[in-house]
């Protein structure tokens, strides 16, 4: 009965930490010997987690109607592009044991980057939302109070206080103006190309992002080559999951140029938009004869530097945000403070 109750139920998308605990309890059960089905089975069983449950539970329903596992998550759409691609890899090299350990260990240290991130962002934004309190108050409470007495007295206001009351005047039209824009810019990126173009065009993080990109696909990377597929096959495989437009491309035009004669080396000399150090490694992988080594320590390193800019970004943040977050409240308080120097002047 629960059964049927499970699958009548429309897919909901798993949370990170959800995709996580799926991808590792599968490995842990297909290293054991279990077939696929059974493994399913067992998941949709044996969770706590309704959502990770019922997903199981239609994966193995799908792959019982004759669709592959690849198939199977895809259709049951909880799962990302990429994953369904590193899956569909594995199927095809034979390596779906250790794609799937992969695939863990990349969620696991996803939900440790988010962690740090959370954790340093919550004191910006208690600093953030105190002085948003604080601003208002003094802009729309204690301003709107004092102007009358010290326009009754023809004391003429300073210029900051003038701005001030000028843009309180316009908040109320702007409001709407701007949940209007957030609305319509949450249904415009709602789908997931889109999100990839926005952030792979944001000059801030491009960087970090196509090197955390490239990272992925090295590790993939080095699992296909280990299973014995091609080089040319590999970035063949690997292309139509990148989320990065340009990798993809750089991808595509790679396999193109193998294909046509040429060496790696020569190759990767032609694609300046790739990252100098994952180069390097792929040239010196391709010279040693030991690519697949290689791609696995160029994944390795290209991780390091995204945690190294992620934390030195962090670092940064909070101190530019806390001087800018200072100099709007000091802004204010002058604001809110200099006409009665004028009051004063008058009523002596």
């Amino acid at each position: 009965m629960n059964s049927d109750r499970r699958l009548e139920l429309e897919p909901e998308p798993l949370p990170l930490g959800e995709r996580r605990d799926f991808f590792v309890q599968m490995a842990v059960m297909f290293a054991a010997g279990c077939p696929l089905s059974k493994a399913l089975l067992t998941l949709s069983r044996v969770s706590d987690r309704p959502r990770l449950a019922g997903g199981a539970e239609r994966v193995l329903s799908s792959l019982e109607k004759g669709s592959s596992f690849s198939q199977a998550l895809a259709q049951e759409g909880s799962f990302t592009r990429a994953e369904v691609g590193l899956v569909r890899m594995g199927e095809e090299t034979g390596r779906l044991r250790a794609v799937l350990e992969r695939l863990g260990e990349n969620l696991s240290e996803t939900l440790g980057y988010r962690r740090r991130l959370l954790e340093a962002g919550i004191y910006p934004v208690f600093a953030v939302v105190f002085s948003g309190l604080l601003i208002s108050l003094m802009a729309f409470v204690f301003l709107p109070r004092i102007l009358p007495v010290v326009i009754g007295f023809g004391v003429e206001l300073p210029w900051p206080t003038r701005l001030v009351v000028a843009f309180s005047r316009l908040v109320p039209w702007l409001f709407p103006l701007g949940l209007a824009a957030a609305i319509a810019l949450v249904l415009t990126l709602r789908e997931p190309a889109r999100q990839e173009r926005l952030l792979f065009s944001l000059p801030l993080v491009k960087g970090v992002l196509r090197a955390a990109s490239l990272a992925e696909a090295s590790s993939a990377l080095a699992l296909l080559l280990s299973a014995g597929a091609t080089l040319d096959r590999s970035f063949d495989l690997l292309a139509p999951y990148l989320p990065d437009p340009e990798l993809r491309a750089a991808m595509g035009r790679l396999k193109t140029r193998l294909r046509s004669g040429h060496t790696l080396t020569e190759a990767l000399a032609r694609e300046p938009k790739l990252p100098p150090l994952w180069r390097q490694f792929m040239a010196s992988g391709e010279e040693s004869g030991r690519l697949e080594f290689f791609a696995l320590q160029a994944s390795l390193a290209l991780r390091q530097e995204v945690g190294l800019q992620t934390d030195r970004a962090v670092s940064l943040f909070e101190p530019a945000l806390l001087f800018f977050l200072g100099g709007v409240v000091g802004f204010l308080l002058l604001a809110c403070f200099l006409p009665f120097y004028g009051l004063l002047e008058v009523v002596v």
